[in-house]
């Protein structure tokens, strides 16, 4: 922070100048006796006494007036940029005549305060009158005329009254009063019960970063109880934010490092950019918070907590207005379009998996709509990257975009040629406002000389495959110029590590100093003295190794020197501790999205019982009403028959009765003998089967319907390297298939008939993972479902052998497995085969699978129903090949 007078605190700027002078004068004063002293004889005594005592005379009055103007030196408080700062009203009279009680304002100059306040003087003196000069009452009376807005007061603000008690020379309790309604600290102490619920679990951690970032020491080792620590964290937070608003900044984005504080942070920054203006980086975000541009500045629509309009000069050169506009048409044009064609959770699937950055995934997981996803990707890029929104365009191929981008595209390389002295100070890309996550090289090189080209070379040869990461911010003019870039926090280590590993060749390009977020990686200031005495001591040494050996000794003393120094530590300290907390937290993450999964599987498996059950109570229902329908039948049968037996006794004799009667007794007798036969054939039970084909198929064994003591058999063997499964029970299942599974040698393994349940699946998962030697997995004829289709995607991301998978015949496969299908031809590149055949997956599923094969090698087997509407897809000749119908 820059030292400087408070002028703030002054009545006016003309007694500072009269101070400035009076000093001056006793300075030249003071000198002028010395010379004196020593040039002039004895006889011109007098004549210094006499220049002395007018001296000490103005020493007197300068310092009778400081002390009377109540003038201290201080640091020069950053103030933030109020968009809009909200009035007050009579409401907070109380609020205000409590912090003037607090903070001991005795109310004696009420008259003087008023008129600092705007209200006008007969006001004053009516106030005086009605209230017999009642120094509280009067108070009260000005401070509610002020609030009213009398005498045409424009806006009662808390900044007004803090100027005003400054003019009355009130400091103590102006300063009092401006820390406690400072509106940035407020943001913090309206979410101090989030804060300290949520930070609490990363509290050391949290703590130690702010420490860093901030350079406060205190807040590295806290003391007390977890909650006297949070409160110290807290208090140590808002002073700083009270010093410099920027701070805030800081602390959100150390805070989006750890999840469970996520969030919050959200929350903190969403209320800041209500309030106040945010930096601008990009003529593209005017849009957004309502600014225009100005000729070669920018008039922010905004007011200072002084009243007074703020402006932030850019100085763009020519180059960079004209590239900052085409920028921002190109980009705009290609985020409009994308909105409109690309699915909002399908956009974000995709950039979780195309990034590497772990900052740019946490922010996606805390992105509730696609306007906050278009801001992370114009975020992240810059007047000379555009790849995140060059791969979304490619994935989604949308060619309205791409067409704006391409145009863009062609005048970016002739921007890269030019000069870097008209880039200077510009901003490139979007920085980060964190040290550990910035990155800066100074070049011992003329900026005549160089271009942007020339630096993307540099920071290709600094860290070769990593550079993708970095990102240019801005470059400045130094001893000659520094680079200042940004990169993700998770990458430090291995940007040090490969930055030492080139350092000869960066040397050669010039490179006078790095630094990688707070490590010091090379200084040329600070080695040339030890490379001196180091040197001499080679010189007058005998020699009794190469030149080269010890080039290659300074090279690995300086590596462990950057490595066990206290900033490198630190840098890789904080990393370490983010990465951890963040795989622990996506650890849990996962753990609860399966117990989540079981759970639903549970409650759709009850609610699946439920239905079958009140099913089959319905079909006992009609059962019993068809078996009461068949007595009544047989009841009138009966009856007529009897009538009909009387009717015939009547008319024949009694012979031919019994005659007709044992036929019918025959009759009966051989019908039942028939159903029982019948009943005894169905309900008998399948045989087991088991075929060995050692002639026809050398290692291929087909079960049938085996027993729990052949499939010990099976298990005890395994000398086989296919094996056929069908109808298993769910105990022959849950012992056969975990087993072969877990034998490292078998390449097939073919499921049939045997309905597979979701959570069963889900416990093969670990075996599918680590299985390495099945390369052709099948389940067909009605063995899976979607909920199982689910399931055995997640379990099968991490497997890299299998590259044929036959799910054909499951009449309980329908398009709802169809994403989970696509999600698994996209992660698992080692898939080269996958058949569908006789499912329940409708046209419009199967075309949106197909869509799959743009930009993968898979071959799909399909039913010849859909081959007309394959036929029809405007890509169709260039995947005809890979589709089999």
């Amino acid at each position: 922070m820059q030292l400087v007078l408070g002028n703030a605190l002054l009545t006016n700027r003309s007694k500072m100048r009269l101070f400035e002078i009076i000093v001056s004068v006793l300075v030249g004063g003071f000198a002028v006796a010395f010379a004196l002293s020593l040039f002039v004889e004895e006889r011109a005594l007098s004549l210094q006494v006499l220049v002395v005592l007018v001296l000490l005379l103005l020493a007197f009055v300068a310092i009778k007036y400081w002390n009377s103007s109540g003038t201290t030196i201080k640091y020069k408080r950053v103030q933030p940029p109020l968009k809009n700062e909200k009035p007050l009203n009579t409401t907070d009279l109380n609020k205000i005549l409590t912090l003037l009680e607090k903070y001991q304002y005795s109310g004696k100059s009420y008259y003087r305060l008023g008129l600092s306040l705007g209200l006008l003087h007969r006001t004053l003196d009516i106030i005086k009158t009605d209230n017999n000069n009642s120094v509280e009452h009067c108070l009260r009376e000005v401070l509610t005329k002020w609030l009213e807005k009398a005498d045409n007061v424009e806006k009662p603000t808390w900044s007004a009254l803090v100027a005003a008690l400054r003019s009355i020379n009130q400091n103590a309790v102006a300063e009092e009063i401006d820390r406690e309604t400072d509106p940035v600290s407020l943001i913090i102490e309206n979410h101090r019960d989030a804060l300290s619920q949520s930070i609490q679990e990363n509290l050391t951690q949290i703590a130690r970063h702010l420490s860093y970032e901030l350079e406060i020491k205190s807040l590295e080792s806290l003391h007390g109880s977890p909650s006297e620590k949070i409160e110290v964290l807290l208090k140590t937070i808002k002073n700083a934010v009270y010093e410099n608003y920027k701070s805030i900044l800081k602390f959100a984005d150390v805070l989006c490092k750890f999840p469970a504080v996520r969030s919050v942070r959200n929350d903190i920054q969403k209320n800041y950019s209500k309030s106040f203006v945010t930096q601008i980086y990009y003529i593209i975000h005017t849009y957004v918070i309502g600014e225009k541009i100005v000729d070669n500045s920018i008039e922010v629509r905004a007011m200072g907590r002084n009243g007074d309009p703020i402006k932030v000069p850019l100085n763009f050169s020519l180059e960079c207005k004209e590239m900052r506009n085409k920028w921002a048409i190109a980009v705009d044009s290609a985020i409009k379009v994308i909105a409109v064609e690309v699915e909002e959770q399908e956009l974000k699937g995709f950039l979780q998996i195309q990034t590497s950055n772990s900052d740019v995934k946490e922010k996606l997981n805390a992105c509730h709509s696609t306007g906050e996803i278009m801001q992370i990707i114009i975020d992240h890029c810059s007047l000379v990257d555009l790849t995140l929104l060059e791969g979304i365009i490619e994935r989604f191929k949308i060619e309205e975009a791409k067409e704006h981008i391409n145009e863009y595209k062609e005048i970016k390389d002739d921007f890269c040629s030019i000069s870097l002295h008209s880039l200077l100070n510009e901003t490139i890309g979007y920085p980060s406002s964190l040290k550990c996550e910035t990155l800066q090289l100074s070049v011992d090189k003329s900026i005549d000389e160089r271009t942007l080209k020339d630096v993307q070379d540099l920071i290709a040869i600094a860290f070769e495959s990593f550079a993708l990461n970095v990102r240019i911010a801005v470059i400045k003019e130094g001893n000659s110029f520094t680079i200042t870039c940004s990169f993700p926090l998770a990458l430090s280590e291995s940007l040090i590590a490969t930055a030492l590993k080139n350092l000869e060749q960066l040397k050669k390009e010039g490179l006078i100093k790095m630094t990688i977020g707070y490590s010091t990686v090379y200084s040329q200031n600070k080695t040339k003295m030890e490379t001196v005495e180091k040197f001499k001591k080679l010189i007058f040494s005998p020699l009794t190794s190469t030149w080269s050996s010890h080039l290659e000794r300074e090279k690995s003393q300086h590596i462990t020197s950057v490595y066990s120094s206290g900033s490198t530590i630190k840098q890789l300290l904080v990393s370490l501790n983010v990465q951890l907390i963040r795989s622990e937290a996506s650890s849990n993450a996962e753990r609860k999205l399966i117990q989540e999964l079981l759970l639903t599987k549970k409650i759709n498996d009850l609610q699946k019982d439920d239905i079958r059950i009140k099913e089959l109570m319905k079909e006992k229902q009609e059962e019993i009403e068809a078996h009461k329908q068949l007595e009544n039948f047989k009841a009138a049968a009966k009856k007529e028959k009897e009538e009909m037996l009387l009717q015939i006794k009547n008319e024949k004799s009694i012979e031919a009765e019994s005659d007709l009667k044992g036929s019918k007794y025959n009759h009966l007798d051989d019908e039942k003998e028939d159903t029982s036969s019948q009943s005894s054939s169905e309900y008998q039970d399948p045989k087991e089967k088991i075929h060995v084909y050692d002639d026809e198929l050398p290692g291929f064994i087909q079960l049938t319907n085996p027993s729990l003591m052949t499939c010990q058999e099976v298990i005890s063997k395994l000398e086989s390297n296919e094996y056929l499964l069908r109808q298993l029970s769910l105990q022959a299942a849950q012992l056969l298939i975990p087993a072969l599974l877990n034998e490292n040698t078998i390449e097939q393994l073919r499921i049939c008939d045997t309905p597979l349940a979701s959570d069963f699946i889900l416990s093969l998962s670990p075996h599918l993972s680590s299985n390495k030697s099945i390369y052709k997995l099948e389940l067909s004829n009605d063995t899976i479902d979607d909920d199982g289709i689910n399931t055995l995607v997640c379990s099968l991301k991490e497997n890299t052998s299998i590259t044929t998978l036959n799910l054909s015949y499951n009449s309980g496969i329908t398009s709802v497995s169809v994403q989970p299908l696509k999600e698994l031809i996209f992660n698992n590149k080692q898939l080269c085969s996958l058949s569908i055949l006789y499912t329940s997956i409708d046209s419009d599923g199967v075309l949106s699978l197909v869509e799959t094969l743009k930009t993968n090698q898979i071959s799909i087997f399909l039913h010849k129903k859909n081959e007309e509407a394959c036929s029809s897809l405007p890509y169709y000749d260039a995947i005809k090949k890979r589709l089999i119908f």
